[in-house]
């Protein structure tokens, strides 16, 4: 294949394709053609690196937004829809699903050399993205991760914090092989090794005892095979440190520092004795009402933080709470967080915002609009998360991530107070008006609600569950009764 970009054209206009064709051979791209859909389908999985296909009809119907995924192939590639200019301004920011998006037809060639700037070497790009999926670990739930513009990727994101230059030992790295997990009682650094506590399809997540102040701290080990290869995962590793150090508060999980060396990437963060949310959900199935107020007012405070810190979180999940043993609440990972101090950069566009997150808490605009995420969507996230923490489920599911995106921005939530009637009226009414479609509609600040759910704790009688009592008893006492109900 020449250096030249292989573009599939799709479009039934004879008129409208063969103008198209020749205006991208005068740019100097090397066209394929396809009069409809169904032949379009059959040549994705040609050598081709982006699809432009004619505007296909009803863009809101969820069939025509899957036959649209389709154009993607194999290699999954940007489909861009050809539309009017008026079109694109009746569609949802013009992105239609990840990875397809409306764009103008008239303004179509700036489009494209902008998507390629962000994407050269697309082939080899998406390669090691899928090799680094193949050798992932499966271990937490999936999430939508970083990608460039408008790519979709499952599996867990990195995060991070800026560098300094060290060495591991010679022996730690003669006994390492690629993406090896080190052994309990190895030094690396000046932290000791105790114990593997999670793994993801980019880092593992060790417990270490430091020896020099002989306390315990969580170590986010970068896998070697990206770390010496991935250079845009290195840079995301050290994002989420330069956010996360910014940010000083109990509510918080502290970042301490990052190492990096010539092989390994590795940020150190304080050790929380206790238990995710998600474990705690995993194990009781849901939480008595005054337990998930303490959480909302937590995060809110925690988030308060980050937002005066111009930090947007953009996945808060109940993987990403952390219940500690002493009853207090933490939030973790700040790997895809927007800072809104950040000027754009030059050449971008609104329309090239990034899509993360995860699907079963994400807010409608963080999937269709991302470019205008605010604390509200972080307040939409925290609803979504309260939902499941008083019902036992999220309020969307679907077998796919595209259906759950496509209900969050598009049904009405489930009635909490159906789901769960023993939940307090008023928890629930603030709840679903986190949940509301609209970011005006959701509560204005993290401040107003914070002090919301007060007021609603403090008028609640304590049912005998307290978080000082911690967190991890109620899980372990579940988790021990589940094993012995299995045997």
């Amino acid at each position: 294949m020449s250096d030249k970009r292989h573009i599939l054209l799709i479009d039934p206009d004879a008129k409208a394709r063969s103008a198209t064709t020749r205006m991208l051979i005068s740019a100097g791209y090397v066209v394929g053609l396809a009069t409809d859909l169904a032949t379009g389908i059959s040549r994705v999985n040609e050598d081709f690196d982006l699809v432009l296909v004619s505007h296909p009809g009803d863009l809101s119907d969820m069939s025509t937004v899957r036959t649209l995924l389709q154009l993607r192939g194999r290699k999954q590639m940007p489909v861009l829809v050809l539309s009017t200019s008026h079109d694109c301004r009746r569609l949802r920011n013009r992105l239609l699903a990840p990875g397809v998006k409306a764009i103008s037809r008239l303004g179509c060639l700036e489009e494209i050399r902008h998507l390629e700037r962000i994407t050269s070497a697309l082939g080899d790009a998406n390669r090691k993205q899928s090799e680094a999926r193949a050798a992932s670990d499966t271990t937490r739930p999936p999430a939508v991760a970083v990608m460039p513009r408008m790519f979709l990727d499952q599996g867990e994101r990195t995060p991070a914090l800026a560098s300094r230059e060290d060495t591991w030992t010679t022996d730690t790295l003669a006994q390492l092989r690629p993406d090896e997990t080190l052994k309990p009682g190895s030094v690396v650094d000046k932290y000791r090794i105790e114990a593997l506590v999670g793994t993801g399809g980019f880092a593992h997540v060790y417990r270490v005892t430091h020896l020099v102040l002989s306390m315990s701290c969580a170590i986010k080990v970068l896998k070697r095979s990206l770390a010496t290869s991935r250079p845009d995962v290195v840079a995301n590793f050290c994002t989420e440190a330069r956010n996360s150090i910014r940010i000083s508060h109990p509510n918080v999980v502290r970042v301490h520092d990052v190492t990096k060396s010539p092989l390994h990437t590795f940020l150190v963060m304080e050790w929380i004795e206790g238990v995710s949310l998600a474990d705690i959900l995993s194990t009781t199935g849901r939480l008595p009402a005054n337990d998930a107020l303490r959480i909302g007012i937590a995060m809110c405070a925690g988030l308060e933080a980050a937002f005066a810190q111009g930090m947007i979180h953009r996945d808060i999940k109940p993987a990403n709470i952390l219940l500690a043993n002493d009853g207090a609440v933490k939030l973790v990972d700040f790997g895809i967080a927007k800072d809104l101090n950040l000027a754009p950069k030059v050449g971008s566009s609104p329309d090239s915002a990034t899509i993360v997150g995860t699907p079963l808490y994400m807010s409608p605009e963080q999937a269709f609009a991302p470019e205008t995420v605010d604390c509200r969507s972080d307040i939409y996230s925290l609803g979504a998360t309260l939902f499941h923490a008083c019902s036992g489920r999220p309020p969307f599911q679907a077998s796919d991530p595209l259906h759950i995106l496509a209900k969050h921005r598009d049904a009405a939530a489930p009635n909490l107070a159906s789901l769960a009637p023993d939940c307090p009226k008023d928890l629930c009414a603030v709840i679903m008006r986190m949940l509301a479609k609209k970011q005006i509609d959701r509560p204005a600040s993290l401040a107003g609600l914070r002090e919301h759910l007060q007021e609603l704790l403090d008028a609640m009688q304590t049912d005998g569950t307290d978080a000082s009592n911690g967190w991890s008893s109620v899980y372990l006492r579940k988790s021990k009764k589940a094993v012995e109900a299995s045997g």
